[in-house]
């Protein structure tokens, strides 16, 4: 919905005081639900009344012997956020009534998510990938079309445990190589994901060792991801067949090579297949990448810090580029 600015929605957005609170949909639809640009009877639309949940539990790892008086601390990790948004809904006629609630309503989905939306004038804007987690909770005694008003209690799964902003983004490295600078804004450790442009081989000066990714060919885009137990290496070269876009004859080569060697492609299939455009020219890329990433970049909850890895690319040229990326997460957006 378009929001309407009143003196009083004015007053309270030059001030500072409250943070904006912004519900978008599935469809797109923009909700303001709280702050300066939310709506006030007269006004029609839906305000936000209250808000539980925002911060996601935590679950201790531990491990206890038989005979072991309390326990071994071995990590901690966070569950899915569960949060429950109670609204208002205001309308001046019946009609206007059931369009606002039916559009608010299609707009709330379990398998699409919307994007609940922060903004304080001190830290900025945080969102939440939300889905609808439950039915909603709307219990009426009486008519809320000719009455005009209604409240519902909506809940939301969160499937990360986290407020994220944008990405921190840096590009230096050239031919030879430079540093790759990001600042994190959160207050989690994050892990930063790198994309490679060939050609040449790129070596991370990772604090805890060098890391090495290469040899890629001019063309070649592939994304190095730096976070333990997440899949380190992905081809994003273009052109490049999916599974779905293989064709019948390539599909067939695949499923015959894989069923003869238990998934275990030598060397020399490898190469057999690139010649059909099944892999790249140098086979699984993941063999290219050598070494551990160790470190992460590390929260900077009351003062930003920029962060520096040192890169340096061998057999690279003009086109050679390494972008790095992470995205910041808090446990509280303001």
């Amino acid at each position: 919905m378009i929001p309407q600015l009143t003196q009083f929605g004015i007053n309270s957005l030059l001030s500072g005081a409250d943070p904006i609170i912004t519900w978008i949909d599935r469809n797109g639809d923009i909700w303001p639900l709280s702050g300066g640009l939310a709506p006030i009877p007269p006004l029609e639309g839906v305000n936000m009344s209250s808000i539980e949940g925002l911060m996601a539990s935590i679950k201790m790892l531990t491990q206890q012997g038989a005979l072991q008086d309390g326990d071994t601390w071995m990590g901690a990790v966070y569950d899915p956020a569960e949060i429950t948004v109670d609204l208002e809904v205001f309308a001046n006629s019946p009609s206007s009534y059931r369009d606002i609630t039916r559009r608010l309503i299609s707009g709330l989905d379990p398998k699409y998510p919307g994007k609940l939306n922060w903004f304080s004038p001190e830290m900025g804007d945080w969102w939440l990938p939300a889905r609808l987690g439950k039915q909603i909770d709307a219990t009426w005694k009486t008519s809320p079309a000719l009455v005009g008003h209604s409240t519902m209690a909506v809940p939301l799964h969160i499937d990360q445990a986290f407020f994220q902003s944008y990405d921190s983004v840096s590009a230096p490295v050239g031919q030879s190589g430079g540093f790759s600078c990001m600042t994190n804004l959160g207050d989690q450790d994050e892990w930063a994901r790198y994309l490679v442009y060939g050609p040449g081989t790129v070596t991370f000066h990772d604090p805890g060792g060098e890391v090495t990714f290469g040899p890629i060919e001019s063309g070649q885009i592939v994304l190095v991801t730096t976070k333990p137990g997440v899949r380190g290496v992905l081809d994003l070269t273009p052109n490049r067949p999916t599974t779905a876009q293989m064709s019948h004859w390539q599909t067939w080569l695949e499923n015959i090579i894989d069923l003869a060697t238990n998934n275990n492609v030598p060397p020399l299939l490898q190469t057999f297949e690139s010649w059909f455009g099944i892999v790249p020219p140098q086979g699984n890329l993941y063999s290219l990448l050598n070494g551990r990433f160790s470190t992460p970049v590390p929260a900077t909850p009351t003062k930003p810090t920029t962060w520096s890895m040192p890169i340096s690319v061998t057999g690279g040229t003009a086109h050679t580029q390494v972008i790095g990326a992470l995205t910041p997460h808090r446990k509280w957006p303001e």
